[in-house]
């Protein structure tokens, strides 16, 4: 009886120990392009995410704003974006998580305007928006990819693109290196073919579509002469046979992976992509009208193609592993190291 009592005794204690590692949280990406908003709970002792419980992004453009009006978010952009998180707090008091934690990026680092707009938002949204450096976003979400897909640190560089911001993230001597921070992302280089290549007025003209070839390989050229940012550190990497270049982020998954799919240079199943796919891609894509795409982020969808091929040649990266990893996945990993 003895035996049995406390055997009771120790499942009862396990099981509430249990209890004490999974939260309820939710996390907020305010991204340059797009908020997404994610609740899960996680287990903190197992560092994993246990069970999704609602998951949406709402397209909010608040890098396009700061390009056409001054480095400020303009009225249009404001007013959107105060839609949004109305609607992310209804959801987030629906759900009642334990914790919120919400990270803006490269659009709220850059707006001159941003403490003005956040204390419009606060009597809506009541939780803290916390601007985290370029370089902290890289290596939150280095760390949120190895985790989520226990991927071998020191064997991947991620590759991450968001709509103002490029990074690509690796390992060297056990330490999380920047191998490069770039503002050269999708809806800048969107409005860097408007402007500059294709000579209209950003203010104006909200989409480069159609690109012409001459429009696309005038745009790449800009790439094609920035300087090997890599060349440097990746020769670290050029000993290791089995380095895997891990995309994450809308413009690779949503964006280049979904296309490839759609127009069937590769097939349903696949979660990875080569230049020379790319390279095929584009050649469909060249000429298309927005109407013609059957996409809400029409207007960079042409733009992302010639983006990301135009870097994998500079990054000398012939294949891409896409894995879906956005912020919220590194509020997460954030979160799971210091809740207990």
């Amino acid at each position: 009886m003895k035996t049995l009592t406390l055997i009771l005794l120790l499942f009862l204690i396990s099981c509430q120990s249990q209890k004490e590692c999974l939260f309820k949280v939710a996390a907020v990406d305010v991204g340059s392009g797009t908020t997404k908003l994610n609740i899960s709970t996680i287990d903190s002792c197992k560092k994993e995410i246990v069970k999704e419980h609602f998951s949406q992004k709402y397209k909010v453009s608040y890098a396009d704003s700061i390009q056409t009006d001054n480095k400020t978010f303009n009225a249009e952009v404001q007013k959107r974006g105060i839609e949004v998180f109305t609607i992310i707090s209804k959801l987030i008091e629906e759900h009642k998580p334990k914790q919120v934690k919400a990270y803006a990026t490269a659009a709220f680092r850059q707006a001159s305007n941003v403490e003005a707009y956040l204390t419009k938002v606060k009597p809506i949204f009541a939780h803290e928006i916390k601007i985290i450096s370029q370089a902290k976003e890289a290596s939150l979400n280095f760390e949120a990819a190895v985790t989520k897909f226990k991927l071998k640190q020191d064997e991947s560089v991620v590759w991450d693109i968001g709509g103002g911001s490029m990074q690509v993230t690796g390992i060297i001597k056990n330490k999380i290196h920047n191998l490069y921070l770039g503002t050269l992302a999708s809806l800048r280089f969107k409005n860097h073919i408007i402007k500059n290549v294709q000579n209209k007025d950003i203010k104006k003209v909200f989409s480069p579509n159609p690109i012409s070839v001459g429009d696309a390989d005038k745009a790449s050229r800009k790439i094609a002469s920035l300087k090997d940012p890599l060349k440097s550190v990746m020769g670290v990497y050029g000993q290791i046979k089995n380095i895997n270049i891990i995309g994450i982020g809308g413009v690779h998954n949503y964006s280049i992976l979904n296309q490839l799919k759609k127009y069937g240079i590769v097939s349903s199943e696949k979660d990875s992509y080569s230049l020379d796919e790319v390279v095929k891609l584009r050649a469909k894509m060249i000429g298309k009208r927005d109407q013609d795409l059957d996409s809400g982020y029409a207007e960079t969808e042409v733009s992302n193609i010639i983006l990301v091929e135009s870097f994998m040649k500079v990054f000398n990266f012939h294949k891409v592993m896409v894995r879906p990893v956005n912020l919220t996945d590194a509020i997460f990993t954030d979160l799971m190291s210091s809740t207990r």
